[in-house]
């Protein structure tokens, strides 16, 4: 993701509001570390009872507060730790502020973005213990894997496995995995990712996650085309008449989505940052969406979103879903012999688009 000043110097955004972008930036970072509890959990809405800690909303703070707030990041942490299950999983949904699980069963997107956060936090901090609990994860996550390369039937909870994977050094299972992806729960013929296969609903995180993956991997044309889906079908005005996505149709603006297509450089994606900055809550917070509403896959609600918010900072400060030279040579070294085995039968990355280039 480029930098506030390149797209600043891109003409993506108006270099008039330059200031306003960096204080938004610094409000939803302070928002983040202010609202976690004396247990280390930070709530994943901030009205709602009970209070919930979803596992995926977790890794995505720790994500964010690993670089800004390193005293919350290390207490979340520490709280993560102790909360993974003995086998490497982890509860999907825990009580912010006990810790005890409130979803007992292990989620597979949310154990790997989890993988991903630690193993991230683990090399920036020297942190033994969270790298630990990283490769822990990652290998309930490789025990669980198909031969077709799966490791769930959702897209998404595949796209949190594979971070988790190749964080951890497990190249060889993230190019399965990545095969399985552009394969069978991509819809060729309409250039998007479907929720899990079979099922042709457009939803905009499966797509704008997906496509983080594939720049990750140099896929751009894949990439690019899935946020042109999501920019084409999910576009919605606001009640205020203001540019956004939705989540699965024109139901009301989910600004956690709107703001993972500005992180993902989606077209016009400049047009969507106004949008989000009038959003934000004067303490910093970002609403789940600017309505209250619940309509087939599309539930809203105005309450201050975890997720949104650090998906805002991601969006103006830039994401982390890029790979390390380490990871990319890990995956090019372990998953190049292993993809000509498992491709048969998928229509591999290369086959096509000819540039896949770990």
């Amino acid at each position: 993701m480029p930098s506030l000043i390149a797209l600043l110097i891109a003409g993506l955004i108006a270099p008039t509001a330059e200031s306003d972008r960096l204080e938004a930036a610094e409000r939803a970072l302070a928002w983040i570390a202010t609202s976690q509890t004396d247990a280390g959990w930070i709530p994943s809405l901030g009205s709602p009872e009970p209070r919930q800690s979803w596992l995926w909303d977790q890794a995505l703070a720790l994500l964010v507060l690993g670089h800004t707030h390193p005293e919350a990041a290390g207490l979340l942490v520490d709280a993560v730790v102790e909360a993974q299950n003995a086998d490497g999983s982890f509860p999907a949904c825990v009580d912010p502020d006990t810790g005890l699980a409130m979803v007992a069963e292990p989620h597979v997107g949310s154990t790997g973005l989890m993988a991903f956060a630690l193993s991230r936090y683990g090399s920036w901090l020297a942190d033994e213990a969270a790298a630990e609990a990283a490769r822990a994860a990652a290998d309930w996550l490789a025990e669980r894997q198909g031969a077709d390369g799966s490791v769930s039937s959702s897209t998404l909870a595949n796209i949190g496995a594979w971070w988790g994977l190749v964080s951890t050094g497990f190249g060889a299972e993230a190019r399965k995995l990545s095969l399985y992806l552009t394969g069978k729960p991509y819809e060729r013929s309409d250039y998007w990712f479907l929720p899990e296969p079979g099922n042709r609903t457009l939803v905009c995180d499966v797509n704008t996650m997906a496509s983080l993956l594939l720049s990750a991997n140099r896929q751009y044309a894949m990439a690019a085309a899935a946020l042109i889906q999501v920019r084409s079908y999910l576009f919605i005005r606001g009640v205020n008449g203001q540019p956004g996505i939705g989540i699965s149709g024109p139901v009301g603006v989910w600004y956690e989505g709107t703001a993972q297509y500005v992180a993902a450089e989606g077209l016009d994606a400049g047009m969507f940052v106004r949008t989000l900055l009038d959003a934000q809550n004067a303490d910093g917070s970002v609403p789940h969406s600017d309505r209250r509403v619940s309509q087939g896959l599309s539930w809203h609600t105005r309450a201050p979103s975890l997720s949104a918010t650090v998906w805002l900072a991601f969006a103006l400060e830039g994401h982390p879903f890029s790979l390390t030279g380490e990871e990319r040579r890990a995956l090019t070294r372990q998953g190049r012999s292993l993809g000509r085995q498992v491709g048969q039968g998928h229509p591999s990355t290369e086959q096509a688009e000819g540039e896949y280039d770990p």
